[in-house]
């Protein structure tokens, strides 16, 4: 079974993998505690491990649309700055106006509308993590990767 966990709507739809076996994907995303690996990498082969533990994804709610179509940032560009550029944000956040940041946020796929009361207004939310199974890897350093670059093993 693979997975495609993108929002937080699907927080509690993450299912336990703890002590399972799963096989990681050629090419899936990795990072490793070891002071030897530099920031995140690729895999070059499918990979076979026991998952030990798994950390849950997180969202930020960066804004809000109001019924009457006003939209409010909630958050300072530089406190966001890091995330919106891992996920694909093209140039420097700090070189736009928080308007365009609002834009091309609600025009990613990692963005989710969130109703909020009845009067019709939402809150933005911006999924920044996805949940992660984390195995030690060689010398015992801590390895992670994201659940949607696994498939469970059927025992």
């Amino acid at each position: 079974m693979s997975y495609n966990f993108t929002g937080s709507k699907n927080h509690q739809l993450v299912p336990n993998l703890k002590g399972k076996r799963v096989r990681l994907q050629k090419g899936a995303t990795l990072v490793s505690m070891s002071p030897n690996k530099k920031g995140p990498y690729k895999t070059t082969r499918a990979q076979t491990i026991t998952v030990n533990h798994q950390m849950s994804g997180w969202t930020n709610t960066v804004g809000y649309i109001f019924a009457d179509g006003e939209r409010y940032f909630a958050v300072r560009i530089k406190d966001i700055a890091q995330d919106l550029i891992r996920w694909g944000y093209v140039g420097s956040p700090y070189n736009h106006t928080s308007d365009q940041v609002l834009d091309w946020i609600l025009a990613s796929p990692r963005c989710e509308l969130v109703p909020v009361g009845k009067d019709g207004d939402f809150d933005i939310n911006f999924h920044v993590r996805d949940p992660m199974v984390v195995w030690p890897g060689s010398g015992g350093y801590w390895v992670e990767a994201s659940i949607n670059d696994v498939t469970v093993i059927e025992d």
